[in-house]
């Protein structure tokens, strides 16, 4: 993958700022026995702030590089070495539903066990599915699933098409423990 200086730029900030911070020992095992107390989290706009926390306990350094001009970054999966991943976001967008998806879509390339900057660095989440590499298309499901389980989200999208009013997405979302943002970014997502 070919990077702009600025895009190694970010990359080198999250880098170090990933190396002061203390986590447990992680696991691909710990992380995928624990990936539904993150869906927990994403009930409400408070488990944003314990994100932090929850990703350290299982092994995982999350930390916040903001967006630098024209490098449409909004987040990655690094690896300080073969025993030390980090999530890294940008919060380019500001919407409870995009910062769920990015964290979900990194975890998704930790949890794969991929070791390269993930190419949406280069802003491949804002190409069209088909135009994407494979693997940030599973990533895209796995995070996408992760979040509302695609069965499901199928068949209420088949109960309530074309038109989904407030009441329909909030009981909706309240059955499925998620913040109502994040069905409204998926259901804009499948347009």
């Amino acid at each position: 993958m070919n990077t702009s200086p600025a895009q190694r730029a970010w990359c080198y900030r999250a880098k170090h700022l990933a190396e002061a911070r203390n986590v447990d020992g992680f696991a691909t095992e710990k992380l995928i026995e624990h990936l539904p107390d993150l869906r927990q989290l994403a009930r409400r706009v408070e488990g944003v702030k314990q994100v932090p926390d929850f990703l350290a306990s299982v092994g995982i350094r999350f930390v916040i590089v903001e967006h630098l001009k024209a490098t449409r970054i909004d987040g990655a999966a690094l690896w300080l070495d073969d025993n030390s991943p980090v999530v890294v976001m940008s919060l380019r967008y500001d919407r409870i539903d995009n910062f769920w998806f990015v964290l979900a879509h990194e975890i998704a390339h930790i949890k794969n066990g991929d070791r390269s900057v993930d190419s949406d660095l280069v802003g491949a989440s804002a190409q069209p599915t088909d135009e994407k590499p494979e693997v940030e298309k599973k990533a895209d499901r796995t995070a996408a699933s992760l979040l509302i389980p695609t069965r499901k989200l199928q068949a209420f999208i088949n109960r309530h098409r074309p038109r989904f009013s407030k009441q329909v997405i909030r009981g909706f979302a309240q059955e499925l423990g998620i913040h109502p943002g994040v069905l409204v970014g998926q259901l804009q997502y499948r347009k």
